[in-house]
């Protein structure tokens, strides 16, 4: 039992990335409309990266399912940008 906890964890450890994208919607950002557009890109750029977002207007972080990682790609990060404002998308 415990070997397949270790190969599990193992398998985990590789799958995810060493970087976690960081987005920040906000205030003066439409929310709805931002998700839907952020989605769109999700579904178009999917990978390993994990994606937490932070709502500016009510102070809550997510981080967001396994299918809404994302790929680290310079194009990403672009379309990121137009839709969420330089300066509210971070991978590190």
């Amino acid at each position: 039992m415990i070997a397949n906890q270790t190969i599990v964890a193992k398998t985990l450890a590789e799958t995810i990335a060493d970087t976690t994208a960081y987005l920040k919607i906000p205030t003066n950002v439409e929310q709805k409309q931002a998700l839907s557009e952020l989605y769109a890109v999700f579904k178009q750029s999917s990978g390993n990266v994990p994606v937490v977002i932070y709502y500016e207007q009510t102070d809550d972080t997510r981080l967001l399912p396994e299918k809404n990682w994302v790929s680290n790609t310079e194009e990403l990060q672009e379309s990121l940008e137009k839709i969420l404002g330089k300066g509210n998308v971070i991978f590190k």
